[in-house]
């Protein structure tokens, strides 16, 4: 895994058209805390530690601050909004918008 700080640039070597870059198992950090990042398989979050770095589930997307935070095997959960299923640990799955305005 790759922490990217303030002082690390990313880019694509080359001018060949064809060349990828891979972002797998890439961390962005916001401060110290974790911003963006695909831990896990087919997961995507993103939010200040949104999901986690020791979770077995898949197929999970979180977005927004804490979501699917305490996710363990939890699998193809959506979770949007501010402690969107942060409590949630396994099982089926769900899927949760949270929102302080409704």
């Amino acid at each position: 895994m790759y922490n990217l700080t303030d002082n690390v640039s990313i880019g694509i070597p080359g001018s060949d058209p064809k060349v990828k870059l891979n972002i797998k198992d890439v961390i962005i950090m916001s401060g110290s805390d974790r911003f963006i990042h695909n831990f896990g398989l087919e997961n995507f979050f993103a939010g200040v530690n949104a999901g986690n770095l020791t979770m077995t589930g898949f197929g999970n997307v979180g977005v927004g601050e804490a979501a699917l935070s305490s996710n363990t095997t939890g699998f193809d959960n959506t979770a949007t909004g501010l402690s969107a299923l942060a409590g949630k640990h396994h099982g089926r799955p769900q899927h949760r918008r949270w929102s302080r305005f409704t």
